[in-house]
């Protein structure tokens, strides 16, 4: 394919001679030139089998940069979190692609705090809990989840609830802290939709400016790695942080 690209923008060959001498698609061919002439970055290299590339050299690029810029802020995605951002970015480039539907709620298990000990047999542990979890799960009630944010000098956001119901009520707030915020989700967990309202709120009391960015220090949940979050970080001049994993203990005095 490169070569019969090469020969057609150099005016060597016709795209139907470039075609039949280096046995490729006429009509890939000629896509392919019409890209390059119109500026695009394009790869010559073959596909493989019936798979097309989705993205061009250009738009690979930005994604890789995100992965880096995340793992340097030591939010590295695993395999679920990468195919989401993939799939966030095609969305948001309107390019045609197979990847799967979008997910509402990405949630990564969080490992149980024993990981932090030292001389625990690990399978006696988790078979411990699994006979608590069995025992006490029906008497369990449901979860609600509190995002708090404070700063080194004392400060705090407001916090923002997630109750785990389909629609808010706000009856839900009465008694709760001044400007506290409540949303509504089915499972009561966070995720990137709600994370990026709490962004929001955070930039609303933080008042973080180019001269005086913020530091965000953050414990890796999936939430915090979605595109949009990102992108909304950087626009608002917050740095984005997290702590490396089951160290949050240790290194935010916050965790409880």
């Amino acid at each position: 394919m490169r070569k019969a690209v090469e020969k057609v923008i150099n005016n060597e060959m016709s795209a139907r001679q470039a075609a039949d001498r280096y046995k490729v698609p006429r009509a890939t061919l000629n896509d392919r030139i019409s890209a390059i002439k119109r500026g695009k970055e394009m790869s010559t290299e073959p596909l493989m089998g019936r798979f097309h590339n989705t993205f061009s050299l250009e738009h690979e690029k930005i994604l890789v940069g995100h992965v880096k810029d995340l793992a340097n802020r030591l939010m590295p995605l695993n395999r679920k979190e990468f195919l989401y951002l993939v799939f966030q970015l095609a969305e948001k480039l309107k390019l045609p692609h197979q990847f799967n539907k979008e997910k509402k709620s990405l949630r990564t298990p969080e490992s149980t705090s024993l990981m932090r000990a030292v001389g625990f047999n690990r399978p006696q542990v988790d078979r411990f809990y699994e006979c608590l979890e069995t025992l006490i799960y029906r008497e369990r009630g449901k979860n609600v989840t509190v995002l708090i944010a404070m700063s080194a000098g004392g400060q705090f956001v407001p916090p923002f609830f997630v109750f785990p119901r389909s629609r808010m009520n706000e009856r839900l707030m009465i008694n709760a802290p001044n400007e506290s915020v409540g949303e509504a989700q089915p499972n009561g967990w966070m995720n990137a939709e709600l994370f990026l309202k709490w962004m929001h709120l955070f930039v609303k009391y933080s008042n973080p400016t180019a001269e005086n960015p913020v530091l965000l220090i953050l414990d890796g949940h999936a939430s915090h790695k979605d595109l949009d979050v990102i992108e909304f970080a950087r626009k608002n001049h917050i740095h984005m942080l997290s702590t490396p994993p089951h160290t949050t203990h240790k290194l935010q005095p916050s965790t409880c």
